[in-house]
């Protein structure tokens, strides 16, 4: 008669609350389950993955994990496992390195064969699939040579049933439809505890694993048995591990609650060699997590680990589920699958979440595996397959712009066009630079000027804008010390010297200066800024002699600037202006022509 163990979840080098005690806890486990298939003579023994708890295991646990296995070699027990996602490595697995020691082997889509005539075993294994390759991983599964073998397929996934919906990765039901063989038990990993479910004819069940990998994990350890196979069925029973208890304490604290409360609740309790698990909720007192835990220690537990929640609000999400199932990986994986990723990106993404790549290593690899990824899609016919689709692109869901009608878009036209309508020189007069800037931008080459300018057109009419712009200045604004102190006497503000005058109908009379300011006269402290520009002659004067005229800037658009602020950028300009060819050279050239 055939007789196989199945083990699974062992996860070695679990370092489970930061203690060394239950590392070597989870290795005592795995060599129990070992040695209890050695003393009932079992044909084989199965794994179905998470053989380590970590991608980088320690080397003492691998040396340990050897060790073990090769006891079952020596007792002629064949091991045989698949991978896990806890261990599940890029390229070479943990599993080839034990079959090349020759103390395990690894499952795959060829039938392994246990016993033989009716009684054989054909035994496949397919390993932990992450999400985003799921649907894209071949479940084909290659017929044994005997019809009459019980066909047994090892898996590491969440399958509901037998695991509860709501930690369910897939439907068990889509799993046996992939499959192109027909196979009469599905044994399975990942789940913790051990239970089992018909789906369409087929035996499908967890062994659960062989040490608690959290305190809600609160059924016996065991491995499962499986034997009396004949005519496509099997018997199963379990053997229950001697494992390391586990105590959970809950204590609620009122204000005046301290040490003597808590020790109370301890002594309720036999911690002697367990882990003792303790939550404490209710109101903060003066006793620390710290005090609890020696507490603890002090009542004889091997392990403890305090989870202090007090002045928290409570919530109850109720007992079921209760084992931790999910891990990091498994939600970066659930992630990835709705990125849409192809292989290639996959194959680097797992690289990079491997620890045991180095960093020089990864740049290498990394530009190797697209370059490969990138000949086989020139190659290919169809390079999608290759490089994959990406992810689906979702529906736009921005609101529609409204549709003008025709004649909300005939006024939107015309009011564009009255925007762009050129101002009128009214306008442009009101909006111009001051007087030493318009004069330094006038001349040939200049801004206002193109190169190509004739000088003759050009000197004729600087010197009608330099009139224009004398005859402003002292017809509309040069301050005198009498117009000042006139100003102060009656009390009034000056009016600002770029200031509309009212629209009455008839053209204002200029307002004639009551002193007449000296051109070498320098700039009066407390006076309004002056401008000093350097203009073409008008026709009264004689030619070349330049007219310097002074005149009150209009541009100020406070009265309470700093006035020496202001005279001193009036200055700049002004000198800037001066660098530029005299109107009086360019007039003089104009009449020589």
């Amino acid at each position: 008669m055939v007789h196989i163990a199945h083990i699974s979840d062992t996860h070695l080098g679990n370092r489970q609350y930061g203690s060394d005690i239950r590392r070597q806890d989870f290795t005592d486990a795995f060599a129990q389950s070992v040695e209890r298939a050695i003393e009932r003579d079992v044909d084989a023994i199965i794994h179905t993955g998470d053989l380590f708890h970590r991608r980088t295991p320690p080397l003492p646990q691998v040396n340990q994990c050897i060790n073990v296995l090769r006891r079952a070699d020596d007792a002629g027990i064949p091991f045989l496992g698949i991978v896990g996602n806890h261990d599940r490595k890029m390229d070479d697995q943990w599993l080839d390195l034990m079959a090349y020691t020759g103390t395990a082997s690894r499952l795959d889509s060829s039938p392994t064969m246990v016993g033989e005539g009716e009684e054989a075993v054909a035994i496949y294994g397919i390993d932990a699939v992450p999400s985003p390759a799921w649907e894209t991983t071949d479940f084909e599964l290659e017929p044994p040579e005997n019809d009459d073998a019980y066909r047994l397929l090892c898996m590491h996934q969440l399958l509901h049933p037998p695991v509860p919906e709501i930690m369910a990765e897939y439907p068990a039901e889509s799993v046996i439809d992939r499959l192109d063989l027909e196979i009469d038990g599905l044994a399975l990993g990942d789940y913790h505890e051990a239970v089992s479910e018909d789906v369409k004819g087929v035996d499908v069940w967890y062994a659960g694993s062989t040490e608690r990998g959290s305190a809600g994990e609160e059924g016996p350890r065991t491995i499962t048995m499986l034997s009396d196979f004949s005519g496509h069925t099997m018997s199963r029973s379990h053997v229950t591990l001697d494992t390391r208890d586990f105590e959970q304490i809950p204590i609620t604290f009122e204000e005046n609650d301290g040490y003597e409360h808590a020790r109370s609740k301890f002594e309720e309790v036999d911690l002697t060699d367990a882990v003792a698990v303790v939550s404490l909720t209710g109101k903060r007192t003066s006793l620390t997590a710290s005090d609890v835990h020696e507490i603890a220690l002090d009542r004889g537990a091997a392990v403890a680990r305090v989870d202090d929640n007090r002045g928290r609000e409570h919530l109850d999400i109720g007992a079921d589920p209760t084992a931790d199932v999910e891990d990091p990986d498994t939600l970066i994986d659930r992630r990835l699958a709705k990125a849409g990723l192809s292989e290639p990106a996959l194959d680097v993404e797992s690289m990079v979440r491997d620890e045991a790549t180095s960093t020089a290593a990864l740049d290498d690899n990394a530009d190797q595996m697209i370059s490969e990824a990138q000949d086989d899609a020139f190659e290919s016919e169809n390079p999608d397959a290759v490089l994959g689709d990406g992810p689906a692109e979702e529906p736009d869901e921005s609101p529609e712009e409204p549709v003008e009608s025709d004649e909300a878009a005939e006024q939107g036209e015309q009011e564009a066009d009255e925007e762009a309508e050129p101002e009128s020189e009214d306008d442009e007069e009101e909006d111009v630079a001051p007087l030493a800037e318009r004069v330094a931008n006038a001349g040939p080459g200049g801004p206002n000027e193109p190169d190509d300018a004739d000088p003759i057109e050009t000197a004729q009419r600087l010197r009608e804008q330099a009139e224009a712009a004398v005859e402003a200045v002292e017809g509309g604004g040069g301050d005198s010390d009498a117009a000042q102190a006139e100003s102060d006497e009656s009390g009034d503000q000056p009016a600002p010297a770029d200031a509309e005058p009212a629209d009455t109908g008839d053209e204002p009379e200029p307002v004639e200066a009551e002193t007449e300011a000296d051109a070498d006269d320098e700039p009066v402290e407390g006076e309004p800024p002056e401008v000093r520009a350097e203009t073409a002659p008008t026709p009264d004067e004689g030619e070349g002699e330049a007219v310097e005229a002074e005149a009150t800037d209009g541009g100020s658009d406070t009265e309470d600037e700093d006035t020496d602020d202001d005279s001193e950028s009036t200055k700049a300009e002004s000198d800037g202006a001066s660098s530029q060819t005299s109107f009086a050279d360019l007039a003089s050239e104009g009449d020589d022509s």
